[in-house]
């Protein structure tokens, strides 16, 4: 199952280069949802202190990522 809804699609392409690029990009953002998604099924109690650190960075990193995404369609909506 795909993280990002009508993903199974053809991408939006700038050439060879941007799709492999937004292909890349999806992977490691499934990657993340699906890494936190193991650690969050774990009891908070029964994680290591490597699991909590691990789970934070992660939480950070899509934080940021869905930052960028938000700020980017507010930029495309006023580009409009």
């Amino acid at each position: 199952m795909s993280t990002f809804p009508g993903g199974e699609g053809p991408l939006q392409s700038g050439g060879p280069r941007h799709e492999h690029t937004q292909i890349e990009l999806y992977g490691h953002v499934e990657g993340l949802c699906r890494e936190e998604t193991e650690l969050l099924e774990l009891a908070e109690h029964e994680r290591t202190a490597h699991q909590h650190e691990r789970l934070q960075a992660i939480t950070a990193e899509l934080d940021r990522i869905w930052e960028h995404l938000r700020e980017r369609a507010q930029r495309l909506r006023r580009a409009v």
